[in-house]
Order: C-alpha cells, then structure tokens, then sequence
C-alpha cells in the first residue's frame, strides 16, 4: 500500500514538471534574438521595398500619360497657329474707279488716286460691280470737300489717314491699317475677299500707261493674285482695270508716302510697308 501511493506521488509531480516546461515562456539566448529581429526587420524591408516599387510604377505610368497629354495638347496649339492653305489664285469682282473719271488729268484728278482707291473697296463692299463717270468723278468731289473742312486741305493722304477717312467720311467702323506687310498678307486678305488699299513709290510700278515719269507718290487697290502676279484695279490709267504686277515689282514699291517726298522722289523709298482693309 506504502508503494502505491509513493508511485502516485511520482506521477502527479512529473506531471506537474511536465506542465511547467511546456507552459513556462522559452527566453531566447543573444545570438537567437539577433537572427529573430534581422529576419524581421528583413520582411518589413522586403515589403517597403514592394510598396516603393508599385509606387514608383504608378508615378511613372502618370507621369508618361501627364507628358502625352502635354505633348497632345501642343500639337493642337501648333496646328490651330498654323495658317490655312490659300487657293493659288483669287480674283475679286471689283469695280474699277479711275482717278479722271472723264480723262481730264488737271487738278484735283491727277491727284485723286487715294481717293479713287478706297472708293474700289466702298463699292465691292455695296455690291457695284460697275459705277458711272459722273458719278465716280461726283464721289470723289464729295471726298475732296470732306478733307478741306477735316484736314483743311485735300493732300496727298498717308495709309493711316485714308483709313481715317474710311472710318470718318464714308462710316465704316472696322478698318486695319498694317506695316511691314508681305505679299503673303496681301493674298490672304483678298482670299478673304477684302480688297487691299496700297500706298506706293509710283515710278517703280512697271505700268507703262503712266504718263512719264510717272506719279512719285500712288495709290490702287489690290484685287487679285496669281501664282506670280498681284491683280490690281490702278486709277493712274484708263487702263487700269484688272492690271497686273509681278510679285518682286510690287512688293519693291510698296511705300507709305514720306513728307518731302514731292519734291526729292527718292525719299519714297524709306516709307514703310504698309495695306488698308476695309472690312465688311
């Protein structure tokens, strides 16, 4: 009985040791705590370094459609800046107003090709495809009278004043005046089927109608173009209608007139390039 109960005393405290060992913490010695926390601090690396990496992905997959759609919206501006084609030649129905309507070369007439001038683009605007003599030479009367009481005197007008007159005289409220044209703004223009007003040095206009040596200071109206010829209606002749210059002798004439230049021809030379539009 004695050794019964010895027995059972030995199994219940192995017991109990068993119990102990398994649920008493296991402390970890130095050099495994090290490898623990290096093995942790390796997987937080690993997965910082993937969420970098999806981060970077995505930073430059926005970037790349940011840089498309920038580089999209520049070739839209650049092909909205872009001029459109012009046809190669145009021609507009113009009336040709002669500055001496019935031939009479005395003053005002011999003077009157400003006048003349604007009054080719007052009537394609009104829609006259002809205008009788009497009155052309009625008009321009009525024009003449107008600059002695504005300007006190009728005179040779530079391109900024024939616009003035556009605007005062005959009411038109859009009216441009360009310098240092080409003959490009000059086609495009009358593409746009607005007669252009130019100012010029008239004795180097290879118009053989002039009356040598022809006017030092002129003006006509441009209503046309070709591939190699701008189509013009030139007061200075009876002959005027629909004549042509070559591209290289009309742009070389183009001048506003310059103050002195009546009496030193050569001083027309130095005017700047200049066009009237008179716009619808």
């Amino acid at each position: 009985m004695k050794n019964l109960t010895k027995i059972l005393l030995l199994a219940a405290a192995a017991a109990i040791i068993a119990a102990a060992i398994y649920f008493y913490p296991r402390h970890l010695s130095p050099e495994e705590s090290v490898d623990l926390e290096k093995n942790e601090t390796e997987d937080t690396h690993s997965v910082s370094l993937e969420v970098e990496s999806e981060g970077t992905k995505d930073s430059d997959q926005l970037e790349g459609t940011n840089e498309e759609t920038s580089n999209t919206e520049q070739e839209k501006v650049e092909k909205q800046s872009e001029p459109e084609p012009i046809p190669a030649s145009h021609q507009l129905t113009a009336a040709f107003i002669p500055q001496a309507p019935f031939h009479d070369w005395s003053e005002p007439w011999q003077n009157a090709c400003e006048e003349a001038a604007l009054l080719v683009a007052h009537h394609y605007i009104q829609g006259d495809k002809t205008v009788p003599p009497a009155q052309v030479k009625q008009e321009i009367q009525a024009m003449l009278n107008w600059q002695d009481k504005y300007y006190g005197t009728h005179k040779d007008l530079v391109a900024a004043e024939v616009a003035e007159m556009a605007r005062e005289y005959l009411g038109y409220e859009d009216v441009e005046v360009a310098y240092d044209i080409t003959i490009e703004d000059i086609k495009r223009e009358v593409t746009a089927d607005n007669p252009v007003i130019i100012p010029a040095a008239g004795r180097t206009l290879n118009n053989p109608n002039y009356t040598a040596p022809g006017p030092v200071y002129h003006m006509l109206t441009a209503i046309g173009y070709t591939e190699s010829t701008i189509i013009t209606n030139d007061p200075g002749t009876r002959k005027g209608a629909g004549f042509t210059f070559t591209y290289d002798n009309f742009y070389n004439s183009i001048h506003d007139f310059v103050a002195g230049a009546n009496a030193k021809p050569a001083l027309m030379g130095e005017g700047r390039r200049a066009m009237v539009v008179v716009n619808k």
